[in-house]
């Protein structure tokens, strides 16, 4: 009965030790899996940030080169960063030589093209109507900088659109009191879906 008993506790803590093993086996497995599920989240994470455009106020521009010429809206587009710092260059490339393209069409398509920030924007008004603003200047330097540049006569980098249908004074006067002129979603959300009839870069007088 001893030996019996014995041995039956030698079982019994046997099966303890098995299932004790078994569990640590279930564990490790489960934290694999927890490591691949993780891992797997990781890559996702990272793919869909290359492959997205970072948020900007002028719409979205392009991070990944591999997918900007999927994305862009221009056929004849060509990246920014083929333009070694240009930004002139890369600007009267792509939207002024380019212009019939985005002729007829809403400020949007530009913008989703446009990999330089929009820091602040002008309008104008019509000499002969004043109750009219037929057009926009999207700029790419902040005042003090555009200052300065204008003073080391420099190109201050400033991109006018006209509108192919005038736009009221009044809601754009409203815009600029409201966003003081920097160009926000605010400023973003109304230009932007106007249609373009002209693109021009303003031509410094010096």
């Amino acid at each position: 009965m001893k030996l019996r008993a014995r041995t039956g506790r030698v079982l019994e803590m046997r099966n303890i030790k098995g299932a004790s093993y078994k569990l640590a086996l279930a564990g490790i497995v489960i934290n694999e899996n927890m490591k691949q599920l993780l891992i797997i989240g990781l890559i996702y994470l990272f793919v869909t940030s290359c492959v997205s455009k970072k948020t900007g106020t002028n719409n979205t521009i392009i991070k990944d080169k591999q997918i900007e010429k999927e994305i862009s809206n221009n056929p004849k587009y060509i990246p920014l960063s083929h333009f070694n710092g240009d930004t002139l260059k890369y600007l009267t490339t792509n939207f002024t030589s380019h212009k019939e393209f985005y002729q007829g069409k809403g400020l949007n398509v530009l913008l989703q093209d446009l990999e330089l920030p929009v820091k602040e924007f002008k309008t104008g008004v019509n000499a002969r109507d004043i109750n009219i603003s037929p057009g926009l200047s999207l700029k790419f330097y902040n005042r003090d900088i555009e200052e300065k540049k204008i003073k080391e006569r420099k190109n201050p980098l400033v991109l006018y659109v006209i509108w192919q249908i005038p736009l009221p004074e009044d809601d754009v006067t409203s815009i600029i009191r409201t966003t003081h002129g920097y160009w926000n979603n605010q400023a973003n959300n109304y230009f932007r879906q106007f249609k373009i009839k002209e693109i021009g870069m303003v031509a410094p007088n010096y």
